[in-house]
């Protein structure tokens, strides 16, 4: 299902505790963060969150990132939960999300085994160099390297052990259980850090260009349209959103047109909805998040 105009509103509440409460952590700790994508797009255009918009989203350089996953868990509320693939073991991305406790945005399709709160996605972004021969030699290689992993890790994980459907052929559904009590005996620690790892390789040290590599399978040609220059990480301006002011790249023109192209123009109507599906939406019972 898709939540509907009032329980969205009740959402942005919220989201916006999830980023007054980072914005509190990310200041303590003398951490940088910026608003990114819907975020920042909302912010220039509605000064808030888009009316149909689910979700909310902050990026990070990677030191950064790195810094805000070791150091904030102890110093966040108790109504809050960092979730990342160490802290969750159901949570099979690489970037992170900081959850509502006593909350519930269970998205379709998700696994049972993870906490399923109210979130914000944060973003770390890498230097790359998409340029350069060698570096697109060594990102095709390892996204190679990490699809095999990837498809270990899910056969390790197998929630059925391994069974597979009669549409399968018969030498797959043979060997299925086999395979995932072999894989399934490996500490299922070393599956998300392995991966991690490969996807931090990719990166470019010193290069002055930035992409989040951890956001889905980037293609060359999406890093090359997605790719910013760190100076807009350097040159921050904050802007009003829902009566609070928050961090972002004063370099937003760009950042919004890379993105969204003609960013000011809304979409039409029949697309001004939702983007995640839900299986289940509770709210908190305190009201401290209200609008």
């Amino acid at each position: 299902m898709l939540i509907g105009p009032d329980d969205l509103r009740r959402l942005h509440g919220v989201q916006l505790q999830l980023l007054k409460e980072l914005d509190r952590v990310c200041t303590q700790l003398g951490i940088a963060y910026q608003i990114g994508a819907g975020t920042l797009l909302g912010a220039i255009r509605h000064e808030g969150f888009i009316p149909w918009d689910d979700d909310a989203d902050v990026i990070m350089r990677r030191a950064d990132y790195e810094l805000f996953l070791d150091q904030a868990p102890a110093l966040l509320g108790e109504l809050f939960f960092l979730q990342c693939w160490k802290s969750d073991r159901g949570f099979h991305q690489f970037f992170a999300k900081l959850r509502r406790n006593g909350s519930c945005f269970r998205q379709c399709g998700w696994r049972n085994d993870m906490h399923h709160g109210v979130f914000i996605d944060i973003f770390p972004f890498d230097p790359v160099r998409p340029e350069a021969r060698i570096w697109r030699l060594r990102f095709r290689l390892l996204r190679r390297v990490l699809a095999v992993v990837s498809a270990l890790r899910r056969m390790a994980t197998h929630e059925r052990q391994g069974r597979l459907s009669s549409g399968h052929p018969s030498w797959r559904r043979a060997l299925g259980p086999a395979v995932h009590r072999l894989l399934a005996a490996v500490p299922w620690r070393l599956w998300p850090a392995l991966h991690d790892a490969l996807l931090r390789s990719m990166g470019a040290a010193g290069s002055d260009r930035l992409v989040c590599l951890a956001n889905g399978w980037l293609t060359l040609e999406r890093i090359r349209q997605l790719t910013r220059p760190a100076s807009e990480f350097e040159q921050t301006v904050w802007l009003p959103f829902e009566g609070q002011r928050l961090p972002a790249t004063a370099a937003y023109a760009s950042a919004l047109t890379r993105l969204y192209g003609d960013y000011r123009t809304p979409p039409p109507p029949e697309r001004r909805i939702p983007s995640h599906p839900v299986e289940e939406f509770v709210l908190p019972l305190d009201g401290d998040w209200v609008l």
